[in-house]
């Protein structure tokens, strides 16, 4: 019930799921926190190997991305920025996915998996403008575009509304908005 550095509560929900299954233990979340950065680097490699269409591009992005300094320190350290890029390459996987099948099933999961993204990590709301132009680019025409766009959007506010309204309260937006506006004090 508890919102830690002013983050939405769907890391720690994810967490709280983790000790109840493992145990209140450092292990535990780490291990949780390694199974969501695992997913997010295994969607690294299938874009890759769907993207470039090149026998070895899947594996050697997923090395090219171990290789980045403290990549593989970090992968179980419980913080919310790897967790919360996993699930935007697994909304970018499910994006691929629609493009690839035409499928409007892949439209919700992938609308779903950005409203969890933003439940981890609020700053990747940035991340809507290259998705949507992902979704809406070469779709056949404007009844399409719509569809696709109202199919996203509509998963992405359910799935917002999932970690939002629980944590949505009047002291809850003025913290934010104190912590996120207070100097640096550099």
């Amino acid at each position: 019930t508890e919102i830690v550095f002013n983050k939405p509560p769907l890391l720690i929900w994810w967490l709280q799921l983790a000790f109840l299954l493992g145990g209140t233990a450092v292990a535990t979340a780490r291990f949780a926190i390694l199974l969501l950065n695992l997913a997010g680097l295994a969607a690294l490699g299938w874009l890759a190997a769907h993207w470039w269409r090149q026998r070895w591009a899947g594996p050697m992005a997923m090395a090219l991305w171990l290789l980045i300094p403290e990549a593989l320190v970090r992968l179980g350290v419980v913080m919310n920025d790897l967790p919360g890029l996993s699930l935007l390459l697994l909304t970018l996987a499910a994006l691929t996915r629609f493009r690839q099948t035409q499928k409007w099933g892949w439209t919700a999961v992938s609308g779903t998996l950005f409203g969890l993204t933003l439940g981890i990590h609020p700053l990747l709301l940035f991340a809507a403008l290259p998705l949507a132009f992902l979704l809406l680019w070469d779709q056949p025409d404007n009844r399409q575009r719509l569809k696709s766009g109202l199919i996203f959007g509509g998963f992405t506010g359910l799935a917002t509304a999932v970690w939002l309204l629980p944590s949505f309260s009047e002291s809850f937006v003025r913290w934010v908005f104190t912590y996120n506006s207070a100097e640096l004090g550099l």
